[in-house]
């Protein structure tokens, strides 16, 4: 079950290690750091509104920045407090969600897949951060000196956003201020008083702005990379005595494709799409079938093989992968499909689309003596 989110933007910071620079509407990429930030929440499926938490004297500016960029979800700015964590007890107390994702303002690389995951954490587990394992060696010192290496296995970067359950964060936070313990970031206040929060992996790429080293990185990172679209298809007859496999699941029917492999038209329409966007040929040259090492071999493996190769130049973007059966009707097996598709090319589900379609009993499909299937797929150079 989902639950109403309110994203409360923290944004009221001096900005000290910016040299006198507001970082907060500083360009990244042509766009000002903090529309960046509010866009991203409203890409993300979770959030429904925004209350943006600022200087006083930035209130307007804000505003009119949310309305110059066609923010699409309610927004609020409110005067924040005299330090971060009066900010954020601001925000919430302002929120109209049953649950908040607290996030800096300037962290404008926010993935929005990421941000739904955290949310959905917190429904979960009442409370969720996003970070990143630590992936340098980290030392302890004693007056300058090294004195020891730390287990970096158990440590991880908190980035933002942060969710929580908008009354216990609340109470946590007036608690907190009773007390007059201090909080580094939102969800300190949950270990202060032994609650869980749920764990879960960001990106390096989420950065937090702070110096204008950050501005030039982010730019970077916002700069418009090579894309590449490749196009794949494939066809095999059907065949019986043997199983029909589809994106990895077993489907059932009374014939199976007939291939040197397990025959997966799906998966070699993809791998086709992605070696021919990468520029390094097709599926027949990779992976032979004059090889008795590929004779019955997972089309998953093989998808993975593939991919390997094309990530050492490429990021995948997105895949859509159109499946032509006259029978039998794949529907149910669609969601599995695109879970074993994104498994075996390490990203999200929402990056891969899967479709099934008849020819209306037209051509070799429509009599049912095979299947075929296109493929596009879509990645950036490095």
């Amino acid at each position: 079950m989902d639950y109403t989110v309110t994203a409360v933007v923290v944004c009221a910071g001096r900005s000290h290690r910016m040299g006198g620079v507001d970082k907060l509407f500083e360009n990244v990429g042509g766009v000002p750091v903090l529309a960046r930030t509010l866009l991203f929440c409203c890409k993300s499926e979770c959030i429904n509104d925004i209350v943006a938490v600022t200087r006083r004297e930035s209130i307007e500016k804000v505003k009119e920045l949310a309305k110059r960029y066609g923010i699409s979800k309610p927004v609020k700015v409110i005067e924040g407090g005299d330090c971060r964590a009066k900010s954020a007890l601001l925000g919430a107390k302002s929120a109209a969600g049953e649950y908040i994702a607290i996030l800096d303002g300037a962290r404008p690389l926010t993935d929005p897949a990421q941000a739904d995951k955290v949310c959905r954490a917190a429904f979960e587990y009442g409370a969720a951060a996003l970070g990143v394992p630590m992936t340098d060696t980290v030392k302890r010192l004693e007056d300058g000196m090294i004195v020891g290496t730390i287990d970096r296995s158990r440590l991880m970067r908190i980035q933002t956003p942060q969710a929580f359950e908008k009354k216990r964060y609340i109470e946590l936070a007036q608690t907190a201020a009773r007390d007059g313990r201090e909080t580094t970031d939102d969800c300190s206040i949950y270990e202060m008083y032994g609650l869980p929060i749920k764990a879960v992996e960001g990106s390096v790429s989420n950065i937090k702005i702070t110096t204008p080293e950050d501005i030039s990185l982010c730019s970077a990172l916002c700069a418009p990379r090579e894309t590449r679209i490749g196009h794949g298809y494939d066809v095999h007859r059907l065949e019986g005595g043997r199983d029909l496999w589809l994106c990895g699941v077993k489907i059932e029917h009374d014939a199976g494709l007939a291939g040197h492999s397990d025959a997966d038209v799906a998966l070699h329409a993809l791998i086709d799409a992605m070696l021919g966007a990468a520029g390094l040929g097709d599926i027949g040259k990779m992976f032979p079938d004059t090889d008795d090492s590929f004779k019955g071999i997972s089309s998953v493996l093989l998808l993975e093989r593939a991919a390997a190769r094309v990530y050492e130049r490429f990021d995948f973007g997105n895949c859509d992968i159109t499946i032509i059966a006259q029978k039998p009707k794949l529907l149910p097996y669609i969601e599995k499909m695109r879970e074993n598709v994104a498994r075996a090319l390490e990203t999200d589900k929402s990056r891969v689309n899967i479709k099934a379609t008849t020819e209306e009993g037209l051509g070799f499909t429509g009599r049912k003596e095979g299947v075929a299937a296109h493929a596009v797929c879509l990645l950036y150079r490095r």
